[in-house]
């Protein structure tokens, strides 16, 4: 029987709410909740780990530790969305400037299969989630680390990030003016941002 779009969507919907309610689960538990095959299972946790929405693990899945500690945000499908399409302007041997900020952390934890990458960081939540993959050489910014966001800020990280250059950055900030610049709640922040 040929299931619909709509309701594939929803199974899946409900198989990530129960990851991110148990934390982690296997292939047998979710085969036996949603009444269908284990091989279906691992199709559809490979499906949703492709897409940074759990992390796989030998014989189940769990939450992605970033996305749980952001289930919170508002408009978190369209971050994660947005999170995608910068994922894939990402290319080996590059150096990616990534500052703080929700859609930003749902960007490192999508970094898991990068090739021979530097990632530059003013978040210590993006540079957790990149150190995870041994092909990338993160390095953060020394400051003072505000604890909302993870970001780091004042006038060492001020420093360091006048003296780095890259490829590519991708910020999250409250604001953007083409006569100010980027802008925060917090001005140091402002001051800060990547």
């Amino acid at each position: 029987m040929r299931r619909t779009k709509d309701y594939l969507e929803t199974r899946e919907s409900q198989i990530l709410d129960m990851i991110n309610t148990r934390r982690s689960v296997s292939v047998q538990e979710v085969a036996d909740a949603f009444h269908i095959s284990p091989s279906t299972v691992r199709k559809q946790i490979s499906a949703l780990s492709d897409r940074g929405l759990l992390v796989k693990t030998y014989g189940g899945a769990s939450a992605n530790p970033v996305l749980s500690e952001t289930s919170t945000i508002r408009h978190l499908e369209e971050k994660q969305r947005v999170a995608r399409l910068a994922r894939k302007q990402i290319h080996d041997d590059e150096v990616i400037l990534i500052g703080a900020g929700s859609t930003t952390n749902i960007l490192a934890s999508l970094l898991h299969d990068a090739n021979r990458l530097t990632v530059v960081t003013n978040s210590v939540i993006v540079a957790a989630e990149t150190m995870k993959n041994p092909h990338i050489d993160t390095r953060i910014c020394g400051g003072i680390v505000r604890s909302k966001t993870g970001g780091v800020f004042g006038m060492q990280a001020v420093k360091f990030l006048e003296e780095v250059h890259g490829d590519k950055v991708f910020i999250s900030p409250d604001s953007i003016s083409v006569e100010y610049g980027v802008g925060d709640f917090n001005a140091m922040v402002s001051f800060s941002q990547l």
